[in-house]
């Protein structure tokens, strides 16, 4: 009579472990290795039917010279920032300087799907060496998701757009029509991504949807729209920020994702010195005055002024915060946000009468929003705040220039800081291109900050910017310009990046 076949035999996605338990470890590696040599096998698949099994299962693909990988961060950006043209194999690294190339390949224990993809990769990557790899089933779905959405689908939804975008901790999206095409990119660490295009058909439906979900005038064609919704996505629900601009032919759209709530620093974490730490603390020590940190967009501001409020945030004080929008949640903390007809002038006499100690105001723009923290800081609280202004010694003319009275100023005044945000060169690679940068030349951005503690030897050259500049070069402060140099001789940044 004949034995019936062993489960595995008729589908080899069973869980093996009734059957690996009774084997020794050389049968164990046997069955495996038999199991992922059938032809069609699907690695995820596999690997999902024996997510206990996993390390019995990379321990036997070592024995056959197959790698088990650990996809972190760095990595999955660069495998979904990487054109994959082998897929359904994936290409996880390819090291130009050693000629290199690790792959995710299903059936890489067949010999016929083996030979075919290595010859394929030899087409493209001459004198190349494959390295095969295996990673977790965790992060092997989660790629194979992401790249799916990339290169397979035809149409795109707004959860698929913002979850893509989500997996690699991205600051925005960006979706432009121009004509007849339309495109998707996202920006990592400062960086513009192109991620594929998108149907003009599909464009259109997800920008109709986000007005719709942001609130805003669907039928305004003329005018640029700002707007926010609420989503979940990953069964995590983002606050998302839309802004929309009609362009000659075309749209763009752009999103910005709440990076920051999952980030907290200190003031060693942002790269500061030692000695403008101790004055930076002793300043927010102080039971009252003005607080000014200055920048462009994108010089990181808000992460300085969250990173002085966490310092102070020791549960003894009132601290209250105007923003917009709110970019961090912090525990202990009353945070409000602006609205339409609730500008930063409107909230600001709202929660003086809060009775905090401390008060965060995004940013000051104009002269009432000044005058009424002006009046705060005079009146017993401790005022943080952002302002445009291009330098440490301008400052005091921009607050000049809304109406700030000099006695009011004297009064007030604490500490100004003025910051930059460098791009620096990857340190892996001086520049040239690698996995670690994504194949861009660039590393980390890089904090710079000058500053000016406010003293009575300001008091007669505050309505002179020459002599506030003159006064500040002679102290022992380096400027912006004099680090972006000395970065720039040491090979840090490159030249452009150092002409602030």
């Amino acid at each position: 009579m004949k034995s019936q076949p062993l489960l595995y035999e008729a589908n080899p996605y069973t869980n093996l472990t009734p059957f690996l338990n009774l084997l020794d470890e050389d049968r164990q590696k046997d069955l495996i290795l038999d199991l992922l040599s059938k032809d069609g096998i699907d690695l995820e698949h596999f690997l999902e039917s024996n997510l206990d099994n996993e390390a019995l299962i990379f321990k036997a693909l070592k024995n056959e010279g197959i790698e088990y990988i650990d996809i972190d961060s760095i990595r999955l950006v660069n495998i979904l920032i990487l054109p994959q043209e082998f897929l359904p194999a994936i290409v996880v690294e390819v090291l130009a300087q050693t000629k290199h190339l690790k792959l995710i390949a299903p059936n890489f224990l067949n010999h016929f799907h083996k030979l075919n993809i290595t010859q394929s990769i030899n087409d493209k990557f001459k004198d190349y060496e494959i390295d095969f790899c295996v990673c977790s089933h965790y992060m092997l779905k989660k790629i194979n998701i992401a790249l799916k959405f990339k290169y397979e689908s035809k149409e795109v939804s707004i959860a698929s757009l913002l979850s893509y975008a989500s997996l690699l901790n991205a600051s925005d999206i960006h979706l432009v029509a121009k004509g007849s095409k339309a495109s998707f990119y996202i920006r990592l660490e400062g960086i513009l991504h192109f991620i594929r295009n998108l149907e003009l058909g599909n464009f259109l439906s997800i920008s109709k949807q986000l007005k719709l979900l942001s609130n805003v005038d669907i039928t305004n064609r003329f005018n640029a729209l700002d707007g926010h919704f609420n989503i979940e996505v990953d069964s995590k629900t983002l606050d998302i920020r839309s802004s929309f601009l009609f362009l000659k032919e075309g749209e763009s759209i752009v999103l910005r994702l709440p990076s920051l709530k999952t980030k907290s620093f200190t003031f060693k974490d942002l790269g500061l010195d030692a000695k403008f730490i101790n004055l930076l603390k002793d300043s927010l020590e102080a039971k009252s005055g003005l607080i000014l940190i200055s920048g462009p967009t994108g010089s990181g501001k808000t992460t300085t002024l969250y990173t002085c409020l966490e310092h102070i945030n020791k549960g003894a004080k009132k601290i209250v915060t105007i923003e917009d929008p709110v970019e961090k949640d912090i525990e202990g903390i009353s945070q409000c946000e602006v609205k339409e007809n609730f500008g930063f002038e409107v909230a600001l006499k709202y929660v003086l009468r809060q009775d905090p100690d401390v008060i965060m105001i995004g940013e000051i723009r104009d002269k009432e929003t000044l005058a009424l923290a002006l009046m705060a800081a005079l009146s017993g609280h401790l005022v943080l705040a952002s302002i445009h202004s291009s330098s440490v010694f301008s400052i005091i003319q921009r607050l000049r220039n809304l109406g700030a009275k000099k006695h009011v100023l004297k009064a007030t005044l604490r500490l100004f800081i003025s910051q930059r945000l460098l791009m620096t060169k990857c340190l892996e690679c001086d520049g040239r291109g690698c996995i670690s940068c994504y194949f861009s030349g660039l590393g980390k951005r890089k904090l710079i900050n000058e500053y000016l503690p406010f003293t009575p030897s300001l008091d007669s050259i505050m309505d002179s910017v020459s002599l506030l500049e003159n006064f500040f070069q002679t102290s022992d402060i380096p400027s912006l310009e004099v680090q972006a140099h000395e970065l720039f001789k040491k090979g840090i940044i490159t030249k452009g990046e150092s002409l602030i």
